[in-house]
């Protein structure tokens, strides 16, 4: 028999709890040689930990330790109270750094913060140490209680994860034996990333993993941190959190994406691995279809497809699992876009990050706009999260608080520079082509993605893409709108003239080709320029993050220092939008009228 557990959209999305996380308590192997008895099912037998540092300096959180050949030729022993996380540098590369380091730690220090959380292994120039390895033991009361196990680690860059003996993880490690290098098995496309930064890190959560091997009592987590043959900053890299899921049921309730006059995605993810399927029905909420996902998994992103264009529909989202427990969502309700001239609304906001209060209020807003009028999808100009590499970052400040508009008003999206090209955007987001930039018609509007975080030069494959369609739309009379992140005329005094990539290259495009309205982000407020040579710019940053101040000058005619949304109508002959604030006020309300004349 089924048992139904819950309903999505009535309730918060569940949380993992944190099991056990990267601290002092970690042993860690540092030596030429393996651990016996790898990997660890229990504690070594007769043989306790030994302390590295003296009493007095255990608790100091920077600690910079030098590692001789032949300590490590001697080693056989495991070490503890080293402050996680850890970092394996040569002492070539660690000399190379040490002056900004200092300059950072006087830094952090003047202003009364500890220097740093981590430790710092060097090592000899010949031939640093190619891998970690670690284990901890923690106590779980009740395994039974968990319906599901994930992992969050920051690594370089060969992983392999154990618990209690059982493999959990294994990252771009195809030789897991000792001394073996890591290797890269995933190969991404040029506007997608994993490093973080210039620190050469990755970022990762595993989700949905299985709790057979977590036992009641003690438990042993072990993990192998493998290097890659040429990296060193740093060679080796290595943090982790064990968390747990106690409920089966959805992590992130239903959301809606790549909305076309023909089809919508419908997209979420649970706890644990089990089934998927969407009902779909008509205006009078008459069961029409289902859509089965065909997969067992944690994560489902269902195409619902053969819509008609410019009507409404109610959905449904089903899920059960082995053990035969369901979630469903209630009835919620989505419109397909227009394919011909009839006119359209949308909604427009961007960089969300950093504020999940304001960012919800922002959203509670939104979502009464698409119960009182028709709205297709809504546009977000970029910065969805403060570092798109954190996974909690995404469930928290974006998924959480905009599960009520997204619900039913599906995501048209651009990136932005604090997404950082991270694979994890294009695993949560569904858009047309690469997803990276892409073009969708709506009703009298053609609508143009671009990426302006990778290039935008005239040799780039976005480039030569952008003036391909531009060139193919160029006979047409319906509206040519454009959004990206970064404005190339800005109203923060810091940042004038503007982003100067897409200044340069990209809007000599725009202006070729008659573009009539950019929408943009990045700037943390309203702004919009007058008509330059035909195309207007209008800025919406103020979707959460913290305001920037702003400043008209002879590019920018308006610059609003507020959190707000852009609510927009696309009518064949003009568009007409309103600005309005957090407080549901009025910032401003502006028509464009279309020009006739032809590029």
């Amino acid at each position: 028999m089924i048992a139904l557990l819950s309903l999505a959209f009535g309730q918060p999305p569940l949380n993992p709890q944190t099991i056990t996380k990267f601290d002092e308590e970690w042993w860690v192997w540092i030596s030429e040689q393996p651990p016996p008895d790898w990997p660890v099912y229990e504690l070594p037998p007769n043989q306790s930990a030994l302390s590295l540092l003296p009493e007095a300096t255990r608790n100091h959180t920077d600690r910079v330790l030098y590692w001789g050949e032949a300590q490590l030729k001697e080693n056989t022993i495991w070490w503890s109270e080293l402050m996680a996380p850890y970092s394996v540098r040569s002492n070539a590369k660690f000399n190379e750094l040490l002056p900004k380091r200092e300059k950072s730690i006087a830094k952090r220090t003047a202003s009364g913060r500890a220097p740093f959380s981590r430790t710092e292994l060097v090592q000899p120039n010949s031939e640093p140490i190619r891998q970690l390895y670690l284990l901890k033991s923690f106590e779980v009361e009740d395994p039974s209680s968990f319906v599901s196990l994930q992992i969050e680690a920051k690594f370089q860059r060969g992983l392999r994860i154990f618990l209690n003996g059982t493999e959990l993880v294994l990252h771009d490690l195809p030789d897991s034996n000792h001394n073996a290098y890591a290797e890269l098995q995933t190969e991404l496309p040029e506007f997608q990333q994993q490093d973080i930064g210039a620190t050469d890190r990755w970022q990762k959560a595993w989700m949905a993993l299985p709790t057979e091997a977590l036992r009641k009592g003690s438990n042993i987590i072990s993990a192998q941190a493998h290097r890659l043959p040429d990296q060193d900053n740093p060679a080796i890299y290595f943090d982790l959190e064990l968390s747990g899921y106690t409920d089966f049921g959805f992590v992130k309730a239903p959301y809606l994406s790549n909305p076309r006059s023909n089809g919508i995605s419908v997209l979420w993810e649970l706890s644990a691995d089990g089934s998927g399927v969407v009902e779909l029905f008509n205006e009078n909420k008459e069961l029409i279809s289902y859509f089965p996902s065909y997969s067992f998994n944690h994560f489902h992103e269902l195409r619902i497809d053969g819509l008609q264009a410019n009507t409404r529909y109610h959905y449904r989202v089903v899920s059960d699992n082995i053990e035969d427990e369901r979630v469903q969502t209630e009835l919620k309700s989505f419109i397909t876009p227009p394919d011909d001239d009839t006119p359209f609304q949308f909604l427009l906001y961007g960089d969300s990050r950093a504020n999940p209060e304001i960012h919800s209020k922002l959203i509670t807003l939104m979502a009464k706009e698409a119960e009182q009028h028709d709205i297709p999808f809504v546009v977000h100009t970029g910065d969805f999260v403060t570092y798109g590499y954190v996974w909690g970052l995404w469930q928290s400040d974006f998924f959480t608080p905009a599960a009520p508009l997204l619900s039913q008003v599906p995501l048209l999206p651009a990136i932005g520079n604090h997404e950082v090209r991270q694979p994890i955007y294009y695993h949560y987001i569904d858009a047309p082509d690469n997803e990276s930039w892409y073009h969708q018609r709506y009703g009298s509007a053609d609508f143009i993605a671009l990426n302006s975080h990778v290039s935008v030069s005239p040799s780039s494959t976005q480039y030569q893409w952008l003036k391909a369609k531009l060139e193919e739309l160029k006979s047409s009379d319906r509206w040519k709108i454009l959004f990206f992140h970064h404005p190339p005329f800005s109203c923060t005094p810091q940042r004038k003239p503007g982003y100067g990539p897409i200044r340069n290259h990209i809007v000599p495009l725009l202006e070729q080709y008659g573009v009539d309205l950019v929408l943009l982000g990045h700037d943390h407020l309203y702004g919009r320029t007058p008509n330059i040579n035909g195309t207007m710019y209008l800025t919406s940053g103020g979707g959460g993050s913290g305001l920037y101040s702003g400043q008209t000058d002879a590019q920018n005619e308006v610059c609003v220092e507020k959190h707000h949304y852009v609510k927009m109508s696309v009518h064949p002959d003009r568009i007409f939008w309103e600005a309005i604030d957090s407080r549901g006020e009025l910032i401003e309300r502006y028509e464009l009228p279309k020009r006739r004349s032809s590029p």
